[in-house]
């Protein structure tokens, strides 16, 4: 099991034409495109669970993207809500910037899932 401490703070990988960097956030700094109703409950207790026993070591990397200087989460909201439940300070994720066009959408479907929570 790794340890937070053991995550490199930027390592650039080649994904498709596009860099991807590895850094270690605060999950809670991450903004969701999914609300509370479109997460299972039951997975994100059973996640938050094993993150207080044993850190984030045993999950795979939070996908990002970099959105005018926002980190929106592609896939790994239920890790990321764990490890906020949690109370884990820092987590992996794996960041891709993305153009204009894209961040604007991400930009607008993290809004509506803000929206969705209150």
């Amino acid at each position: 099991m790794a340890n937070r401490s053991s995550f490199a703070p930027r390592r650039r990988i080649a994904a498709k034409e596009t860099e991807v960097a590895l850094r270690s956030v605060n999950p809670k700094s991450l903004l969701p495109r999914q609300g509370p109703t479109e997460m299972t409950g039951s997975k994100v207790e059973r996640f938050k669970k094993a993150m207080k026993t044993d850190g984030y070591g045993n999950f795979p990397p939070i996908d990002v993207a970099n959105a005018e200087g926002r980190l929106i989460i592609v896939d790994g909201h239920h890790r990321a809500a764990a490890a906020a439940r949690a109370g884990l300070r820092e987590v992996p994720v794996n960041v891709r910037n993305v153009g204009s066009e894209e961040a604007s959408q991400l930009l607008r479907e993290a809004a509506e899932a803000m929206s969705r929570r209150y």
